[in-house]
Parts: structure tokens; C-alpha cells; sequence
């Protein structure tokens, strides 16, 4: 059974070995609307935070450390406790992306190696099917 990641927002597939590719957009616009996909990106860092006088500086710090909470927060609930562990003891949400996207993105990362070696297997010509065909579905996979 496929865990859900439940906002208000709306519900997306937690985060496996397996489905990174269809994960990230999504949480990507899940943290577009909180506010905070640049952050996790590295498009905006605390160093931009240093710009204005005291009252607009202490709200910006605000702003900033509330939608870096928020980010944290729905990077880590939208992974299944298997992904979880790679972000033991990271609280940086650009880290945690960083992370994620190196162990899961990758075409060697141990999940898509085992997803591509269920596809293969589970792949077979079919009926009337060129070679040329089949080959090139084996090929996209």
C-alpha cells in the first residue's frame, strides 16, 4: 500500500527508493505554495536577509526561518521512514533536498537500479512486435 503525504494543500505519494521522479515535482509545488521552493533550491539564502533597516530585517529573518521551517517540515513528512534515514540528523531543508536528490535521482542510485531491474524483467516483446520495437521500450526504461 502507497503512504500519502496529507496537507492542506493536497496528497501526494510519500517518497520511496523508487519514485523519485514523480515525487519531486510535486513537493516542488507544494513548497512553490508555502513559499519556500527557492530556499530549498539555494535561490534564497539567509545572506539575502541583510538588506534594509532593523524592522525590515527582523521581519525578513522571520519570514525566512518560518518558510525554512515549513520546508524542513514537508520535505521530511512527504518521505516514507525507509527515505527518512538518509536525512538522519539534517535540518537544513537545501541539504536535505541536496541529499535526496543524490541518493534517489541518480540513474545508479540503489532504488532506480531496482526499478529498472523490475521493468526489464517484467518486460517481454509483444505480439507482432518488431525487435526494433522492443528494443527501443527496453531502451527507455
Amino acid at each position: 500500500m502507497v503512504e500519502m503525504y496529507n496537507l492542506k494543500y493536497g496528497s501526494i505519494k510519500r517518497l520511496t527508493s523508487d519514485n523519485y521522479d514523480t515525487w519531486k515535482p510535486r513537493i516542488s509545488a507544494i513548497l512553490l505554495t508555502i513559499l519556500a521552493l527557492k530556499i530549498v533550491t539555494g535561490e534564497e539564502t539567509e545572506d539575502d536577509l541583510h538588506i534594509g533597516n532593523s524592522a525590515v530585517k527582523i521581519a525578513k529573518c522571520e519570514s525566512y526561518e518560518k518558510r525554512q521551517a515549513l520546508a524542513t517540515t514537508a520535505i521530511l513528512l512527504s518521505c516514507t521512514h525507509e527515505v527518512s534515514t538518509y536525512l538522519s540528523g539534517i535540518t537544513d531543508p537545501k541539504a536535505m533536498w541536496d541529499t535526496l536528490a543524490e541518493q534517489l535521482s541518480s540513474a545508479f542510485s540503489f532504488g532506480r537500479c531496482v526499478t529498472i531491474s523490475k521493468n526489464f524483467d517484467n518486460a517481454h516483446p509483444k505480439t507482432g512486435e518488431s525487435i526494433s520495437v522492443y528494443l527501443s521500450r527496453l531502451n527507455d526504461m
